[in-house]
C-alpha cells in the first residue's frame, strides 16, 4: 500500500546512502558525521510536519529522515573500532540498542503527543529531541590515528568508493545471503497487527505485539554479543541458528490463533533480530577486516537497501492479491530459510 512506502523509504534510505555517510566518515570523522544527521533529521520532521500530500512525504520523510539517520548509523559504527577491540561484539550490540529501547519508552510518549497535539506539532516535538542527537554527537571524541588501519586502506579511503572489496568471495557471498532475508525483516513490524486483527484480536492487544518484539530484541541483543566475544570463531553459525529459528516462526505465525501465540512469535522474531543486528557488522569485520570495515559496510548496506524497501510492500500487494497475510509470512519463512541454506 501507499503508506508502506513512506516508513520503508526511510529505513531503505538508511541503508541506500550508507556507501556515501561511510566516505563522509572517513573524510570528517564520526562526530561532524553525527551532528550533521541529528541536524538533518530534525530538518526532516520539520518538513513533515506540515506535508500538504503523501508523496511530498516520500521525500522529506523517507528521503530526507533517511539520510539523517544514515549519517547517524554510519558514524557510530564508525566510533566503535576505534575504542573497543576485546569486546568489540558487545559493543556494537550495544550500540544498536537505539531501535528497541526507543520503541519502548518514546512510542507511549509520542501516542501521547499524537493525541494532545495533532500529528503537524507531534513532528516538530519529535525534531527538537534531535538536539539530543547533536548534544551525543559531540561527545565522539576524535582518535588522532588508528593503528590498524593499513596505507593502501588509507589511500582508497581518500580516493573514494573502495571495490576491492567484492575481491573477497566470502564478502560477496555474505551480501548475496543479507539480500535473500532482508526483504522479510520489515514484514513483522509491517503486518503483524494486521494479521492479529483478522484473527479477531483487539486492536489494543495487536498493537501490543509490537512491544514483544521491542523488549526480547532489547534483552538478547547485548547476551548475543557477549556470547559471540567469547565464541569469535562461531560467530556465522550463531546467526544461522537464527535464521533457521525464526524462518521456523514464520511458518507457525499464520496458524496462530490467539494472542499468546502470536505474543510467542514476537519474541521470536525479537531473538532473530538480536542476532542479526548484533552479528551483522561484526561478522562484516571478520570477513574483511576492521581496515576495511567502512568500505565492507558501506557496500553491504546499500545493495540490501534494494530488497529492504521492496518487501513490506511487496507483502501488501500479496495481500491485496489473496486478501490474507498468511502467505507473506510462508514466502517469508522460505526466504529466510534460504538464506541460513546459503552459509554453508
Amino acid at each position: 500500500s501507499p503508506p508502506a512506502w513512506v516508513t520503508s523509504l526511510a529505513s531503505g534510505f538508511k541503508h541506500f546512502l550508507a556507501i556515501i555517510c561511510t566516505l563522509l566518515v572517513q573524510r570528517y570523522g564520526s562526530r561532524a558525521t553525527a551532528i550533521a544527521g541529528g541536524f538533518v533529521c530534525a530538518i526532516a520532521f520539520l518538513s513533515s510536519a506540515y506535508s500538504p500530500s503523501l508523496e511530498l512525504l516520500y521525500v522529506t520523510y523517507g528521503v530526507g529522515l533517511g539520510l539523517g539517520t544514515s549519517l547517524c548509523f554510519c558514524s557510530g559504527l564508525g566510533i566503535i573500532p576505534m575504542y573497543f577491540e576485546k569486546h568489540q561484539a558487545l559493543a556494537y550490540s550495544l550500540g544498536q540498542l537505539g531501535a528497541p529501547v526507543g520503541t519502548l519508552t518514546l512510542t507511549p510518549l509520542l501516542q501521547y503527543l499524537f493525541n494532545k497535539l495533532g500529528f503537524s506539532l507531534t513532528m516538530v516535538a519529535i525534531a527538537g529531541f534531535h538536539i539530543i542527537v547533536v548534544i551525543s554527537g559531540l561527545t565522539y571524541r576524535p582518535v588522532p590515528e588508528v593503528p590498524r588501519r593499513d596505507g593502501e586502506a588509507e589511500v582508497r579511503a581518500k580516493k573514494g568508493f573502495d571495490v576491492s572489496v567484492f575481491k573477497n568471495r566470502k564478502f560477496v557471498m555474505w551480501l548475496v545471503c543479507l539480500a535473500t532475508v532482508f526483504p522479510a525483516l520489515l514484514i513483522p513490524y509491517v503486518h503483524l497487527v494486521r494479521l492479529a486483527e483478522d484473527k479477531g484480536i483487539s486492536e489494543f492487544q495487536s498493537a501490543f505485539l509490537l512491544y514483544f518484539i521491542s523488549v526480547t530484541s532489547a534483552i538478547c541483543r547485548p547476551i548475543v554479543g557477549h556470547v559471540s566475544d567469547i565464541w569469535p570463531n562461531r560467530r556465522l553459525q550463531f546467526l544461522q541458528f537464527a535464521f533457521f529459528f525464526f524462518s521456523t516462526a514464520n511458518f507457525l505465525a499464520p496458524l496462530a490463533t490467539s494472542f499468546a501465540a502470536l505474543a510467542v512469535y514476537a519474541c521470536a522474531f525479537g531473538v532473530f533480530e538480536a542476532f542479526l543486528w548484533s552479528l551483522i557488522v561484526i561478522n562484516t569485520v571478520d570477513i574483511v577486516g576492521v581496515h576495511r570495515l567502512p568500505s565492507g559496510i558501506g557496500w553491504l548496506f546499500f545493495l540490501i537497501s534494494f530488497p529492504e524497501v521492496s518487501g513490506p510492500p511487496f507483502a501488501g500487494w500479496i495481500y491485496d492479491l489473496s486478501k490474507s497475510y498468511s502467505i507473506a509470512f510462508f514466502v517469508s519463512g522460505g526466504v529466510v530459510a534460504l538464506a541460513g541454506l546459503m552459509m554453508f
